[in-house]
């Protein structure tokens, strides 16, 4: 049996078809299903990326609470706050300079740069896979935090939460990423 879908692109084909020739209506045909199935494909992808993402940030609460439960009682509040700006400095500082840092111009077949030279303010990019870097660029703050506990004054500690987010993780990521495809110079 036919589907709908299948029959309405069939009847699409049929209807745009300049000839009605057999074999320009099954190309159609098999165009039409393909960018179905691309399209599939990527909101799959998108899909899949939204939730890693999500199960990743949810360590963020993670190590708030083992940061919480190494501090004395009075440091707690301001504990849970700086792992919740670090997030925040995070996610500002990764879609300003730390994507582009990390993934600007990575189209060219090779990267003879140190550093990823455009994109900043995150243009032209996937939101999906931007959310799911982003999660690893906080959890990355976010573990370095606990060090830091009672130790450093809020200030400081989120210009290096920022820092941290936006130009040191970002600079390891495309190294890892030079490394493991061998195309840096």
């Amino acid at each position: 049996m036919i589907s709908d879908t299948s029959s309405s692109i069939f009847l699409y084909c049929q209807a745009n078809s300049t000839s009605g020739n057999t074999t320009e209506i099954l190309r159609c045909i098999s165009d039409r299903i393909e960018d179905d199935s691309t399209a599939k494909a990527r909101d799959l992808t998108d899909f899949l990326l939204v939730i890693a993402g999500a199960m990743i940030f949810f360590m963020q609460s993670g190590f708030a609470m083992l940061c919480a439960g190494s501090v004395r009682l009075k440091n707690v509040q301001n504990t849970m706050l700086k792992n919740l700006l670090d997030a925040c400095g995070a996610a500002l500082a990764f879609y300003l300079v730390g994507y582009a840092f990390a993934f600007g111009g990575q189209e060219d077949s090779t990267m003879t740069t140190f550093i990823g030279y455009k994109g900043f303010s995150s243009t032209g990019l996937s939101a999906s896979f931007w959310f799911f870097e982003y999660t690893f660029s906080a959890t990355s703050v976010t573990i370095v935090a606990g060090t830091l506990a009672e130790r450093c004054q809020m200030i400081a500690y989120l210009c290096y939460s920022i820092a941290l987010a936006g130009f040191v993780y970002p600079v390891v990521r495309i190294m890892n990423l030079c490394l493991s495809d061998s195309t840096c110079i």
